[in-house]
């Protein structure tokens, strides 16, 4: 008897839930007639910022306080030297400045993955290093944070490699 008694209570149940919830709980469907207009106020104290594509690069962009656009900063530059021997030097030139943070990344390739040294990277048109003797493989690449970079020629330095097959390329990006 408690069984068929649970039985009914239960049927009972459902029936009474589905004649007393709304039928657009199951399927709602989008009036295509219905416009919806809104009025926004943008408060006058209120900072726009946002990103714009130039050139096919993205530039970072926001209101100065006085409501003027200006550019946070936009740099590029790339360089590739292969080299034997244990010691090379090259440059990269990099176009454009950047007042937030920049990344540097150095990757270096030889035919049997084994060669490893010391990259020093000096500052753009100086002989101040602005990393000096980071320990690169061809392992994994090496991502370091830049602030505040300039363009200009930047000079890398590498010394010290381990270069049993005697062919060693190293690739720099410098990029914001």
């Amino acid at each position: 008897m408690t069984n068929f008694f649970k039985r009914f209570v239960s049927m009972l149940m459902v029936a009474v839930m589905c004649i007393a919830s709304n039928t657009t709980v199951f399927a709602a469907e989008i009036d295509d007639d219905v416009i919806v207009t809104e009025t926004t106020t943008i408060p006058d104290n209120a900072q726009l910022i946002k990103f714009e594509l130039n050139a096919g690069e993205m530039v970072n962009v926001s209101l100065d306080t006085d409501g003027n656009m200006s550019v946070y900063g936009s740099l590029s530059g790339y360089n590739k030297k292969t080299f034997s021997g244990n010691h090379t030097s090259f440059t990269v030139n990099v176009s454009g400045d950047s007042s937030v943070g920049c990344g540097m990344t150095l990757k270096a390739t030889s035919p049997d993955n084994s060669a490893f040294g010391y990259v020093s990277v000096k500052k753009p048109n100086s002989d101040e290093y602005y990393k000096n003797s980071l320990y690169l493989d061809c392992l994994e690449e090496k991502f370091v944070q830049i602030y505040f970079a300039k363009g200009g020629v930047w000079t890398i330095d590498a010394s010290n490699w381990y270069n049993p097959a005697n062919s060693v390329s190293i690739e720099v990006w410098i990029y914001a």
